[in-house]
């Protein structure tokens, strides 16, 4: 009988397997789940995990690489599965509540399980850079960063749902570095990574130098800046962000007017009030220095209100100033 129950047993492994190469996932998964009642096996667990991350079934999954990660991490196979399946059914699925310090606490916990291709510990740590960045963390940004070595990255360009061609995961690791070097570091080191990547990632040029343009600005070399900011905004339609800080550089260099118009033309250029409002908080208190009362008065109630639209808080300094 034994022999009879292991010859069904391989038999019914082998067809699993191939209905899972074929993309029957899940007809595939139905055998797996009648084959774990025989037993556990290394290949059997790894089939059964990849069905269940496939299908989203995680509720199942990540109990599943609990046990597994027990008796199974030498199997490069298993491995590999419980990394993908902790990756898409617990990091991935992080709500936008979930901290900073959360989330990297669950992609440290995937990391000590050593995924080998540098493209799953990419993911892994972009994820982290993501939320980081979000909440202008940058010194998370500055010890992560060093996770990932940028030259084993992709050099190939990432395609959006239309086939449009994007950044590179090693440019798109450059801009993290450097933009916290610029917020933690060395920003003269920072210009010069700046301009080595403009060079590397010519289709990123804007990117790369609107972060030598910062990074100058920071160091308060501001006719400098000023002349990278007026570059990039030549063109017919700037970028509304970057008006802003070509703004913030005119202001410093006592050129209210100037930087006024600037923020007017910025915050014209773009529909979304939700990114906008650090831009309407800045004119309204420029335009107080100016004595436009009147103007100044309506930009930091419109900052209010969106604000308090999405429950953000309302810096003291709006609030004094509206009273």
């Amino acid at each position: 009988w034994r022999t009879v129950n292991m010859g069904n047993h391989s038999e019914k492994s082998r067809e699993a397997n191939e209905l899972r190469k074929s993309g029957q996932i899940g007809k595939a998964l139905v055998l797996y789940q009648e084959l774990l009642k025989d037993s556990l096996d290394p290949f059997v667990a790894a089939g059964l995990l990849h069905c269940l991350r496939k299908q989203g079934l995680f509720e199942e999954a990540l109990p599943l690489c609990d046990d597994m990660l027990q008796q199974y991490m030498d199997s490069d196979w298993c491995r590999n599965e419980i990394i993908w399946t902790l990756i898409q059914g617990k990091l991935e699925r992080l709500g936008e509540s979930a901290s900073v310090e959360e989330t990297a606490s669950v992609a440290e916990s995937i990391l000590v399980l050593n995924p080998r291709e540098s493209a799953t510990k990419w993911r892994i740590v972009r994820r982290v850079l993501k939320a980081a960045k979000s909440h202008n963390r940058w010194e998370i940004i500055s010890h992560w960063i060093c996770k990932v070595n940028p030259e084993e990255l992709s050099t190939m360009p990432m395609k959006d749902a239309l086939g449009r061609e994007g950044w590179c995961d090693q440019a798109v690791w450059h801009n993290y570095h450097i933009r916290s070097m610029i917020e933690t570091g060395d920003k003269e080191q920072a210009i010069s990574l700046a301009q080595a990547a403009i060079d590397r990632f010519p289709h990123q040029r804007k990117f790369f130098r609107r972060l030598e343009a910062l990074a100058t600005l920071r160091l308060a070399r501001l006719v400098e800046a000023e002349k990278i900011y007026s570059h990039l905004c030549s063109t017919s339609r700037p970028d509304w962000w970057i008006l802003h800080e070509y703004a913030q550089v005119l202001r410093e260099l006592g050129k209210p007017e100037e930087a006024l118009r600037l923020m007017c033309k910025a915050a014209a250029s773009h529909k979304k009030l939700d990114s906008l409002v650090s831009l309407f908080s800045d004119i309204g208190f420029l335009c107080s220095e100016l004595q436009l009362r009147k103007e100044a008065r309506n930009h930091l109630l419109l900052c209010k209100y969106v604000r308090e639209e999405h429950k953000w808080s309302i810096p003291y300094s709006i609030e004094t100033a509206l009273l």
